[in-house]
């Protein structure tokens, strides 16, 4: 099975790489909200070739419930942005020597999310339409690390007032749709939305969010580099997840993952 997800997103990797490079012009801003023009030019994306294929690392933290104990993580993910696709695998240490593997998978309007432990034992597999929806608002919540891809023909954008936009993604006749919440000085800041949350043997919308922030140029582009994102449950804030991009680089083929 993780061979088989290898060479499918490989293949599609392989595909995007071939597209002929777009450059972004202010006139494909003209129309958006006024609040994400802001946005956009802040990241310097005019000008840029638009990003096709995306690779990068992680490193942070996760943990499974409110009360519970922080665990160091290290992760890398691929994406295409047309048709919007993403692999992610992540190693997590609840132990010194009994690692956990994660991987979450949005591609080709499915979608995937799978635990094991030391690689090979499962203790989670989940996938159908309510994984398909959070992994969409994944995605759209991940789009702050290749800015180009907000212009995509996939994803449409409503203002709500000075400060907040609705993003949504069309994706394989399925939408879901975000709100996006943007400081005075242009920059992203929050992205919020209902996403399914896995409660015992159900699928609950529940209130979540992101929050971005240390934004640096990389590769010409000012972005976030750190993330955590939380539910927001009746009893409180659950974080769940924090995050480091500690490399990014943008239309390069595969490292490995």
């Amino acid at each position: 099975m993780q061979h088989t997800v290898d060479q499918e997103m490989h293949v599609q990797l392989e595909r995007a790489q071939r597209d002929i490079p777009i450059v972004v012009t202010d006139a494909q801003l003209v129309g958006l909200p006024e609040v994400v023009q802001r946005y956009l030019r802040s990241t310097g994306i005019v000008g840029k070739e638009t990003i096709r294929t995306v690779h990068l690392t992680q490193r942070g933290s996760m943990r499974i419930k409110p009360d519970g104990k922080w665990l160091p993580m290290v992760a890398a993910q691929s994406y295409t942005t047309d048709p919007p696709a993403f692999l992610w695998r992540g190693t997590i240490r609840m132990f010194p020597f009994v690692p956990i593997s994660g991987m979450d998978l949005l591609n080709n309007g499915h979608a995937q999310f799978r635990i094991a432990l030391l690689g090979r034992i499962p203790l989670v597999n989940e996938h159908g339409p309510e994984v398909l929806q959070a992994d969409m608002l994944r995605y759209l919540s991940e789009v702050v690390w290749f800015p180009t891809a907000w212009l995509s023909d996939q994803v449409t954008w409503e203002g709500l007032d000075a400060a907040a936009a609705r993003v949504t993604l069309h994706y394989h006749g399925v939408t879901a749709s975000a709100t996006c919440h943007f400081n005075a000085a242009g920059e992203f800041t929050q992205v919020s939305a209902e996403r399914y949350m896995k409660e015992g043997k159900r699928n609950v919308l529940r209130p979540w969010m992101g929050r971005v922030g240390a934004y640096r140029e990389w590769h010409g582009l000012r972005i976030p580099t750190t993330a955590e994102v939380a539910w927001q449950l009746p009893s409180g804030e659950f974080s769940y997840f924090r995050c480091e991009i500690t490399a990014i680089a943008y239309n390069a083929f595969p490292l490995s993952w």
